[in-house]
Parts: C-alpha cells; sequence; structure tokens
C-alpha cells in the first residue's frame, strides 16, 4: 500500500512489504522519487536512494547505479490532483532518478478539494476546512455547522453538516441570510399534458412544494375556447370544445353548419360536400337551397322541352322549375293545343308534325297563311318621305291581336272556289291577284271563306249596308283594318319600305311602274318582306275596313278608321303607280262600290288577344 499524504513528512518506514517511499524536500513540498527504502520485513519500494527492492524503474545496466543516466522512468509518477497524469522522472547524470517534473497545470491552492499546487496536499492553505463553526466567534453562524469550501473556491463558508443545499421550507437552510433561494431543481407539477406539460412546482415556503398557478401559462384557458392545435386547459384533449363560429354559407340545406377546427390553421369552412344534397352549382329543381347561397332553385339548365315539332319547335318559356314539384314542361304559347282544334292557322298547333290536320277542315288553306304576333309601332311618315302627302301624320299605334294573314293577295283561283262565280278581274290568270272587286264584293267572299273553314263568319250584310258585330273578336275570314295592314306591310320597318333596311331596291319586293309592264303578276313571285308576306306593295291595291278619315290625335289602340263617311280606304298602291305612291304608309280611298283593275284584297283573321 502507498502511505498517505502527510505535511513536510517522509512515509512511514514501517510500511507493509513493497511500499513505495516519499522523500522529504527542505521547503516541505515533496518530491516523488523512482522508489523508496523497503519496510522491517518487507522486499524494498521501487527504487529510491536507498537500498531496496526493484521498484518501478527498469533495473540499471550497471549496478553500481540506480537508472541509466538519461532515461525517464517507466511507469508515471503517482501524482495527484490536476497533477494527474502521464508524467515521468529523469535519471540524472549521477545514475540516480530526479523528481517529477510538474506540469503546466501546477498553480496556487484553491479551496476546491484538488492538489492545486500539485504538492501531494489538498486545500492545505485553509486550515480551518471541515472544522466546526458554531463556537462563541461564530455566534451569528449556523449551529452543527462546518465550514466547507464556498462556491468561489477562494474561502470558506458555514454550513449545517445536514444540510448542505436550501430547501423549500421557509427557513434558511445554508445559513447566509437568505430563505428559500438557490434551491434544487422543483419537482415536474401534477398536470404534465398539453400547454401544461413542462411546468414545475413552485416553492410555498413552510407549505412546502405546491402547484404552480397555470392560469399564468401562456395560451391557458381554463374552458377550452381557441382552435389552434393546441391542449389549452390541459385536460389530454387538442381543441375538444371550442364553440366554432357559424359558417360562411349557412343557409340552405346548409342551414346550421359551422366552421370546423383545423388545429394550427384555426377555424375553417366546413366540408360542403359532405352536406345531405349539397351541390356547388344548383343542378336540382326540388325547391331547396342546394348550393347554400341564399337563392333557391337559380340559374337552372332548364331539360329539353318535351315537344319539338309544329309551335313547340320555339317554346315560348324553357321548362320552369316549380320548387317541391319539380319541373313544368315548356310553355309552347297560346297556339299550343293538346289537340289540334278548328284553327286553321297553317300551325302544327298540337306538335304532332301534321298541320291543321284532323277536324281543322282547311283543305290546304293553311299552308297559305302566316302568324303575325301584334305590336305597337309608328303609323305615318315622316315629313321629307318622298311621295308624302298631308294625311300621312305620324302616330303610336298599338296593337293587341295577333293575326292570321294570308300570304299573299287573294287570287282568281281562289276566288273562284270560294265565291263559285268567275273571275271578275282584267287580267286573267289563276294564279294572279284577284281584281275589279268592290269592297262589298270582298267582305261577301271573306264571310263565304269563313263558312268554308267552319270558322264564324265576321260581317252582318244587309244590302248594302255592312256591320262587324263582334269587331275584332271575331275569329272567321276578315279585311284587316288600316292600322293593321301598315303594320304588316312594314314588316317592322319604319321606311317608305321594308327593303331600304336590307338596301334591297323597290324592284325587287313590288310590282309598280316601273317594272310591272303596266299588268299584274302571278302572286308571290317577288321578295317576301320579314313578316313572310309577298306583294303587300304592288301588284294590286288592297282593301281594307277602314272608313277613310284622317287621324286622330296621340296614341291610338286597334283603331278602327272613321265613324262614318263615303268612301273606304286601299292601301299599297298598284302596277301602274309610280314608286311614291308604292309605301307602307301611303292612302287611297274610294267608294265601296268601286271597280278597278289594280285593287283586290288580302284575307286575315283574328287569332287571339294578346
Amino acid at each position: 500500500m502507498g502511505c498517505a499524504v502527510a505535511l513536510a513528512t517522509a512515509c512511514d518506514d514501517a510500511a507493509g512489504p513493497g511500499s513505495g517511499g516519499q522523500m522529504a524536500r527542505d521547503d516541505g513540498v515533496m518530491d516523488f522519487g523512482a522508489g523508496g527504502s523497503g519496510g522491517a520485513g518487507g522486499a524494498g519500494g521501487g527504487g529510491g536512494k536507498a537500498d531496496g527492492g526493484a521498484g518501478d524503474a527498469a533495473p540499471p545496466v550497471d549496478a553500481a547505479l540506480d537508472c541509466v543516466p538519461g532515461t525517464r522512468s517507466v511507469d508515471p509518477c503517482p501524482q495527484r490532483g490536476v497533477c494527474a497524469g502521464e508524467t515521468t522522472a529523469l535519471c540524472g547524470p549521477e545514475g540516480s532518478w530526479g523528481p517529477c517534473e510538474l506540469p503546466s497545470t501546477a498553480g496556487e491552492e484553491r479551496c476546491n478539494a484538488l492538489d492545486d499546487d500539485c504538492d501531494g496536499q489538498t486545500d492545505e492553505t485553509y486550515p480551518e476546512l471541515y472544522l466546526p463553526c458554531d463556537g462563541e466567534e461564530d455566534a451569528d453562524k449556523c449551529e452543527l455547522g462546518q465550514w466547507r469550501c464556498a462556491a468561489d473556491g477562494a474561502s470558506v463558508e458555514c454550513v449545517r453538516d445536514d444540510e448542505q443545499f436550501e430547501q423549500c421550507n421557509g427557513v434558511d437552510d445554508d445559513c447566509d441570510g437568505a430563505v428559500d433561494e438557490t434551491l434544487p431543481p422543483p419537482p415536474a407539477g401534477e398536470n404534465q399534458v398539453g400547454i401544461c406539460a413542462g411546468t414545475l412546482q413552485i416553492c410555498g415556503g413552510e407549505a412546502g412544494w405546491i402547484e404552480p398557478d397555470y392560469t399564468a401559462i401562456e395560451g391557458f384557458e381554463a374552458r377550452e375556447l381557441t382552435c389552434d392545435g393546441l391542449d389549452n386547459d390541459c385536460d389530454g384533449r387538442v381543441d375538444a370544445g371550442p364553440f366554432a363560429p357559424r359558417a360562411e354559407r349557412a343557409v340552405g340545406v346548409c342551414e346550421g353548419l359551422r366552421q370546423v377546427c383545423g388545429g394550427a390553421e384555426g377555424f375553417m369552412e366546413p366540408d360542403y360536400a359532405r352536406v345531405p344534397g349539397y351541390e356547388p352549382d344548383e343542378l336540382t329543381c326540388d325547391g331547396q337551397d342546394n348550393d347554400c347561397d341564399g337563392a333557391t332553385d337559380e340559374a337552372l339548365s332548364p331539360p329539353p322541352c318535351l315537344l319539338t315539332a309544329g309551335v313547340c319547335a320555339r317554346p315560348v318559356v324553357p321548362a320552369l322549375c316549380l320548387g317541391d314539384v319539380g319541373w313544368v314542361d315548356c310553355d309552347y304559347g297560346p297556339d299550343y293545343q293538346r289537340v289540334e282544334r278548328d284553327l286553321c292557322d297553317a300551325l302544327d298547333n298540337d306538335c304532332d308534325g301534321q298541320v291543321d290536320e284532323g277536324d281543322a277542315g282547311c283543305g290546304g288553306e293553311g299552308e297559305r297563311t302566316v302568324r303575325v304576333p301584334a305590336r305597337a309601332y309608328t303609323q305615318g311618315s315622316p315629313d321629307g318621305e318622298l311621295g308624302r302627302d298631308a294625311d300621312e301624320g305620324q302616330r303610336p299605334v298599338v296593337l293587341t291581336r295577333t293575326l292570321l294573314v294570308r300570304a299573299t293577295e287573294l287570287t282568281q283561283q281562289e276566288w273562284v272556289e270560294i265565291t263559285g262565280d268567275p273571275s271578275p278581274a282584267f287580267f286573267l290568270g289563276a294564279d294572279r291577284p284577284v281584281e275589279q272587286v268592290t269592297w262589298l264584293d270582298a267582305v261577301r267572299a271573306l264571310n263565304l271563306m269563313s263558312q268554308r273553314d267552319r270558322l264564324p263568319p265576321c260581317y252582318v250584310i244587309n244590302g248594302d249596308e255592312v256591320t262587324w258585330p263582334d269587331g275584332l273578336a271575331c275569329t272567321g275570314w276578315r279585311l284587316p283594318t288600316e292600322a293593321e295592314w301598315e303594320y304588316l306591310a312594314r314588316g317592322g320597318s319604319a321606311q317608305a319600305h321594308w327593303g331600304r333596311d336590307l338596301g334591297l331596291p323597290l324592284s325587287t319586293l313590288a310590282w309598280y311602274r316601273e317594272n310591272s309592264g303596266e299588268q299584274t303578276h302571278g302572286v308571290g313571285q317577288l321578295a317576301p318582306n320579314p313578316y313572310g308576306l309577298h306583294d303587300m306593295l304592288g301588284n294590286v291595291a288592297e282593301w281594307t275596313w277602314d272608313i277613310y278619315g284622317p287621324y286622330g290625335d296621340g296614341e291610338a289602340q286597334d283603331p278602327l278608321g272613321a265613324e262614318a263617311g263615303p268612301t273606304r280606304v286601299a292601301r299599297g298602291g298598284s302596277y301602274l303607280n309610280p314608286e311614291g305612291r308604292v309605301r307602307a304608309a301611303n292612302r287611297a280611298e274610294f267608294e265601296p262600290a268601286t271597280r278597278l283593275r289594280d285593287l283586290g284584297l288580302r284575307p286575315v283573321r283574328t287569332l287571339r288577344e294578346e
């Protein structure tokens, strides 16, 4: 066993066999030799200046020497403290081991339980270390105290033997005049979940360690209110309880829907696609707000109409959504009839692909007619129009009856078939317009035409006196009123003739003095107007119902002409007239018994009142 370090003394020779020795130095600091003398009954140490055992050094070459000069010991010096390391002793010229060299780390001794100056002693400059400090001279210190190294390593302080560290107990355990300071690490709090994880108990003085104030934790909520992906109330559940705000589109089938908590992203809009009946774009006619935008069954694309032929080819209103009733088929307009009735209107009213079939009894007449809806227009001509007369002052007119109009003037063949009389025309021809008919001849033929088509006759004829009891409400064949005629002739144009809107010369749409050769021509040979009517201008002039008279002031609705007078109005000009007379606004008057080779008629019927 090695000897213990003593202050300025040599190792006791009484050590056991083979113990190493330490040589004392004059200055009291010990040099560590290569070995020491053997004990009383021992074999000797590792080789000191005295005779002894082999020691730690290699055997010298010369038995008279302890070591080979200039060599170092094989084993390191038995140093301690900061001096511990691989330092060895050097063999001197005289063949004996020199002292161990002090390392560079050796320095001034401090109070730190280390051999700072590498002299083999620890804290030797603090003789009071570990001695009691509760004497009379230490009356201000702790009882049962002991001097210990202070934290600065340069002094000592009084510490109780049983309390080396301050405890949480409301007592000055370390006797430094302060209570519960520099405490050991506190224990963990009881609530270690959510944002409370890692919280530590706090010192409550005499009460010892107590639970922390969790409300002081940033983000802590006694009741979970915030959607942030955290367990704010430290109950082990994340975002379990925040009251979600109302969703942005919480109407319709989304009524009552609330936002959902998206953790760190906060509240987000819900997945509307999971709502029963929800549609990103309204598609279903069901009386519900399926896209949750506050509107019901809006902007829906109607399904195709069930019927597509005849008058159903152009429905007035597409299929209609009636909420929880669903889709109602298209509105095909007033001309649609589930069963074709006796209208003889040249229309496929029941949309079965056949025109005026069944009991209509038109005998093909319907194929030569055109349906013209009622509209408002300006009657008369503006100042400066070529050929304008003073009786053509302009006024607004509103027509309220939709008409069925013969596409052409009544032909001589049709006259013969209707009346049973020979053609009275000057220019004979089956397809030429009938002319040289009086106004009275015209109304008689129209009554016969109504009877043929099983329609109510419009006129009551008593000799030369004619009345029209039902007026425009009569659905049989009749003459147009003057206002109706001008509306039909214009074809929607405000010009002297409709061709000017399209850049067409008068010769392409009317037989007049410049192109007729001063005779009538077969009907329907020139271009029809936008309503599909041929020869409204030129060829032969056409009788109207009206007694001739000045236009009234202001707007007129369904005007019927003057109440009394000797003449009736004819319109349209003829093959004999110059361009200035072949105009939509031009007016002419003749006595009802007049027969002219350029004056005929065009049948019309009232289909309905708009």
